[in-house]
This record gives structure tokens, C-alpha cells and sequence, in this order.
């Protein structure tokens, strides 16, 4: 999106919303399967330059010559935030890759040119936009790409896939990977209910069967909303209760009983009368 001012937040977020399987098993993105997206990936990979670093195989191109020194150090400080909040670190370097556009990234994955995303986490690797597209003035690129970028959010996603073994819903991995990002960063995405929006949400059920069907806005709103009921009721180390037991194969409605020792329609009807209550908070 040429134009694009680095102060624009908004986009940011929007673009963010994108992120980890953006849609990858959604019917419009004609059936791109995981075997597909890493071949795609890894295609490219091939033509890029690289840099290793402490923690990280980077991919990258000309287009980031003069900044990749400054996107691996911003990286490896993300690195050390989000292992700090999460606690262990991955066994492996992390595969980044770094596209000069949103075109590439979306030909990676096999989205339609307007398909927008500014990173998205995807089977180990993570996949995110140059932060020479957004952030116009250079000499804020560290800052901006720390705290506007979407590199904590991937690797919290990263972190949560690893501490479940993969078993983690996607709305879940939501809200824990905006929790992250907020106590990190202090990004947050937009409110959805802006411009007199009518107030409304989504049951559990609809977050755990359909998120990609549904206002991407709200879905995401709704499920850092969920993470933030539960860990104001149970503290902060309900999340890293509810991975443990989604990692021993457990079912999320059956992780939360554990953690709450509370029936889950009981506990699921405690948090809608939240959202009604303080929906004048929204």
C-alpha cells in the first residue's frame, strides 16, 4: 500500500489481524494446504540472501540490505521479551522471513494480491512484512518496528504452539498472543464498536468452529477479551495452566474446567454477563 504513513496504527492492526493460517483452511483461499504454503515458502527462501543470528535464520532481500542489521537486532530483543513472558524457548532457530512487500508475502501463501498481513506465523516459521514498507522514517525503525510490528505477536503465537504441541484453538492463540503483545509492546488492536457500531459478539462455540468466518474485528477483540475475564479471576498463570493441559492433548473446554473448577457452560454463561456489563467500557 504505497502512501502508507508510519503513523498509521489502524492499518497496523488491521493487517495484523491477518496473522498466524490467515485463512489458510478458509474455502477462499482455494484449498491452499499446509504442504502447499511450506513448499511456497521455502521456494522463495531459496532466493533470498541470509543472516544468521543468535536465534534466528533470516531470509530477506536487497530491498532490506541497508536495515537488516537493525530488523535482527529487533528481532532478537523481541525474542527475549516474549521468551521472558512465556517462559523456555524453542529447541531450534527460528525461520524469519522478510518480504520487500505485502504482494510477496501473499504470493507465499497463495492469498489474493489484496489479501493484506503485516506477518503471520505458520508451522515453525515466521513470515512477516519489511518494516521499510510502513515505517517511512528510518531513523524511528527500531522503536516503530518493535512496538507497531508484528513480530511479538508471531512469536507469541510461536511460543503457544510449541507449550500446547500444536493442540490450541485458534481463537485461544488470539487471545493470548494480543495479551502478550499488549503487556509487551502496549499495542492493542482497534475497538471494533467504533462510529456508533452496534455491540455485539460471538458464543464460544461460534469462536471455536467458525473464527474465520466471522468479523475478523470482533473475533479478535472477543478473544483477548476472554484471556483478560479469565486471568482477572485466576491470575496470570491460568494461561500457562490451560496450555499445560492443551499440551497433554486435552480439549480447551476441558483445560478451562480444570483450571476454574467450574463447569464450562457455567463458566462460558459468567463470561457473556461480563461483556454485557461492561460493554460501556468498549
Amino acid at each position: 500500500m504505497p502512501g502508507l504513513q508510519a503513523e498509521s496504527i489502524q492499518w497496523i492492526g488491521v493487517a495484523a489481524l491477518a496473522v498466524i493460517l490467515c485463512g489458510l483452511f478458509n474455502k477462499n483461499h482455494s484449498g491452499v494446504t499446509r504442504y502447499w504454503a511450506a513448499r511456497r515458502i521455502k521456494r522463495a527462501a531459496g532466493s533470498y540472501l541470509e543472516l544468521k543470528t543468535r536465534n534466528y535464520d533470516i531470509k530477506y532481500t536487497v530491498y532490506d540490505n541497508e536495515h537488516i542489521a537493525e530488523i535482527a537486532n529487533v528481532a532478537e530483543v523481541a525474542y527475549d521479551l516474549v521468551g521472558n513472558f512465556f517462559g523456555g524457548k524453542p529447541e531450534r532457530k527460528i525461520p524469519l522471513m522478510v518480504y520487500e512487500d505485502s504482494t510477496s508475502l501473499a504470493s507465499s501463501f497463495g492469498w489474493e494480491r489484496d489479501q493484506k498481513a503485516a506477518g503471520v506465523y505458520w508451522k515453525g516459521t515466521i513470515c512477516i512484512l519489511s518494516p521499510r514498507f510502513y515505517v517511512k522514517n528510518t531513523e524511528q525503525l527500531t522503536k516503530k518496528f518493535l512496538t507497531q510490528g508484528p513480530l511479538v505477536h508471531e512469536l507469541a503465537h510461536l511460543w503457544v504452539d510449541d507449550m500446547t504441541r500444536g493442540n490450541c484453538p485458534r481463537w485461544w492463540t488470539e487471545g493470548i498472543a494480543q495479551y502478550a503483545e499488549r503487556e509487551l509492546t502496549g499495542f492493542i488492536f482497534g475497538n471494533p464498536f467504533t462510529e456508533k457500531r452496534e455491540f455485539t459478539y460471538y458464543t464460544l462455540a461460534e469462536l471455536e468452529n467458525a473464527f474465520d468466518n466471522l468479523d475478523k474485528s470482533i473475533a479478535y477483540w472477543e478473544s483477548l477479551r476472554f484471556v483478560d475475564f479469565m486471568v482477572q479471576k485466576y491470575g496470570a498463570g491460568c494461561m500457562f495452566a490451560i496450555m499445560k493441559a492443551l499440551r497433554r492433548n486435552g480439549k480447551i473446554f476441558q483445560a478451562i474446567e480444570e483450571v476454574t473448577d467450574m463447569k464450562y457452560n457455567v463458566f462460558q454463561q459468567l463470561f457473556y454477563q461480563d461483556l454485557e456489563i461492561n460493554r460501556r467500557e468498549v
